[in-house]
């Protein structure tokens, strides 16, 4: 049995490969999973008070990088970049090095670990010189007020990726919709919700189980002028998403864009609630009722009011210049 002192300064005892141990569930920190799928598992570094210092450990036991798939490597990346832009994006660190730390006999894992400036005065060198940094975290920072800011940090970071939850929820909704409301979109289509430094997109169904999540499906960019390109992760192609490369499909998706071109724009831009959409495309909502929900001035609530469908919405935002933050 193995043990450990977690960034709060509790034992936690372990059995066999920590790594292994923390993928079965069988600790947990005191603020929880920040994000988790059939493959990874992204925390709090479990040992170090550090506010916004992630660890991504897979679930599998693996010790070298080229252990993993092509598709897993893909994916582990695609977490540290979203976590990275996350905190960023927050204020939380403005930079951040990244670790693959790989152990004998051990699980390997990768490091997240943000560059704050108090660093600067333990060591010039923060690679180099990263134990000495690590001590005065153990010896300085377990304190109530750090444990607060890595729980608020968690919660962050936890309620960006929960936001993929949305698309599951908008990719069963969608198999109900009226389609006298929302026009023929082929499969699934389901919305992309804004994320730092990111276009306006839908993401659609690839046409494989391996494209239907939404972390692993194609977009379709758009904005103020209609449907854009298709975007392509690198290691798609016709035999793992032959959707993305069908111009008849990829048709169906662009006129569905450009149908309801002023809605989605707006849940981008966050105006809108996706499921106040999804519930108008289910024929639950009235148009009416569904411009009452636009988030803007009251000053020009009652000019919006007034647009009986979509063509009309749009020259409004463009009017009002709402699309934007």
């Amino acid at each position: 049995m193995g043990k450990m002192l977690n960034y709060c300064n509790e034992e936690v005892m372990f059995e066999g490969c920590p790594g292994c141990s923390y993928a079965n569930h069988n600790f947990k920190l005191p603020c929880g999973i920040a994000y988790e799928n059939e493959n990874f598992i992204l925390s709090q570094d479990w040992e170090l008070p550090i506010q916004g210092f992630m660890i991504v450990s897979p679930k599998k036991h693996v010790e070298k990088l080229e252990e993993f798939t092509t598709l897993e490597r893909n994916e582990l990346f695609d977490i540290i970049n979203k976590t990275i832009s996350i905190l960023r994006n927050h204020k939380i660190c403005s930079h951040f090095n990244v670790v693959f730390a790989e152990k004998e006999n051990r699980h390997s894992h990768v490091w997240i670990m943000p560059r704050h400036s108090w660093m600067k005065d333990i060591t010039n060198n923060i690679i180099e010189g990263i134990a000495p940094i690590f001590e005065y975290a153990k010896s300085y920072l377990r304190t109530k007020e750090n444990y607060k800011k890595i729980n608020e940090t968690i919660q962050i970071v936890r309620s960006e990726y929960e936001v993929d939850t949305l698309f599951e929820m908008a990719k069963l909704t969608a198999k109900y919709a009226d389609k006298s409301i929302t026009g023929d979109f082929g499969d699934i289509i389901y919305f992309s919700v804004n994320q730092a430094f990111q276009k306006p997109k839908v993401k659609f169904y690839g046409g494989t189980k391996e494209t239907s999540y939404i972390d692993k499906s194609p977009s379709l960019l758009f904005d103020e002028n209609g449907a854009g390109k298709v975007e392509l992760k690198s290691w798609m192609n016709k035999e793992n998403c032959p959707n993305a490369f069908d111009s008849n499909y990829i048709q169906i998706v662009q006129e569905f864009v450009n149908r309801q071109l002023p809605l989605l724009l707006l849940i981008w831009f966050r105006k809108l609630d996706e499921t106040e959409v999804l519930e108008y495309f289910n024929g639950k909502v009235a148009y009416g009722c569904l411009l009452q929900t636009i988030k803007i001035s009251r000053k020009i609530k009652n000019e919006l009011l007034l647009c009986k469908n979509n063509q009309e919405l749009h020259r409004f935002c463009i009017k009002y210049k709402l699309y934007s933050f």
